[in-house]
């Protein structure tokens, strides 16, 4: 597992800077859309770090180099599916039960 922040790519540490009760979104390389949801990402993360520099923020500059880590992260996600494919995401294969209607064709 490869992760844009090098901080992140120790689980065991990872585990300790996210809460037990803390929502977490993955989103993978064999995912189709796993590259626009990055740039997505990143494009965001731009436009509110020129607006810290604008202000003369001292942050700016910190996620202006988180967003190009993620662009760059991006683009390896794109080299990964050319060489290894990508799919739409899907959902475990679980069985539900069904429930039978009384309504007649």
């Amino acid at each position: 597992m490869i992760h844009a922040r090098e901080d992140y790519n120790n689980l065991q540490e990872l585990e300790k800077k996210i809460g037990k009760d803390e929502p977490v979104f993955i989103v993978r390389a064999h995912d189709k859309f796993a590259p626009l949801v990055m740039i997505t990402w990143a494009n965001a993360m731009m436009e509110i770090g020129m607006q810290h520099i604008k202000v003369q923020h001292p942050s700016g500059e910190d996620i202006l180099n988180m967003a190009e880590k993620v662009y760059k992260h991006a683009k390896l996600t794109l080299e990964w599916q050319g060489k290894h494919g990508s799919k739409i995401p899907d959902l475990p294969k679980i069985v539900i039960p069904t429930i039978k209607s009384d309504v007649k064709k």
